[in-house]
């Protein structure tokens, strides 16, 4: 358990000291082909997917099912990597391995931090959707 709490402080640390940009339209287009129409399709899916999985969360959380917490973090960190959403993915990452010492209160507040984040999110690509 110790590893586990010494890699969690390592990695938030190293991920707190990254330029991470909200949105890399970059390489998210890479990613699909350069197929604008594309990325802004999965892009509306992302954003409807990410709400309901941060509302599950937040009942995982109520139940104190860390497993699962880990578990919908770490898809949710992949989704986010590959649509270009950094600091969503960050978030995730620094919650799975939150998850993991089960301590509530910080999960908490990364769930919060993932929350405005996700909304930051969905308000700076709103012009991509259109």
């Amino acid at each position: 358990m110790r590893l586990k709490a010494l890699n969690y402080k390592t990695s938030a640390r190293l991920i707190e000291n990254q330029d991470t940009k909200r949105f890399d339209k970059e390489s998210a287009l890479a990613r699909v082909m350069g197929e604008e129409t594309l990325l802004k399709e999965l892009l509306a899916l992302f954003i409807e997917q990410t709400r309901l999985e941060i509302e599950g969360l937040f009942e995982l959380l109520e139940q104190k099912d860390f497993i699962q917490i880990s578990h919908v973090c770490h898809a949710l960190k992949g989704a986010a990597s590959n649509i270009g959403a950094n600091k969503l993915n960050a978030i995730c990452f620094k919650l799975e391995l939150a998850s993991g010492s089960t301590d509530i209160s910080n999960c908490l507040e990364l769930m919060q931090e993932l929350n405005d984040e996700y909304v930051a999110f969905k308000s700076a690509i709103e012009h991509e959707l259109k």
